[in-house]
């Protein structure tokens, strides 16, 4: 059974994975001139984002 530092641990880990993917994608967007490759991987980046601000809520109610 899993404990809530547990759960705490392992939402810190994907909240810091979901923050570097989505730093990763801004940067290498930024070296691209294919605008068709751009945009789509600016909608993986907005999922990204999403992902960030999900982890980052769940992680903030099993803190409080």
């Amino acid at each position: 059974m899993f404990t809530r530092a547990d759960y705490q641990e392992y939402f810190k880990t994907i909240l810091k994975k979901e923050k570097e993917m989505a730093l990763f994608i801004k940067q290498f967007t930024q070296s691209l001139s294919d605008k068709s490759l751009v945009a789509q991987l600016n909608e993986i980046l907005r999922d990204e984002i999403r992902h960030t601000q999900l982890a980052a809520q769940l992680l903030e109610q099993l803190t409080s």
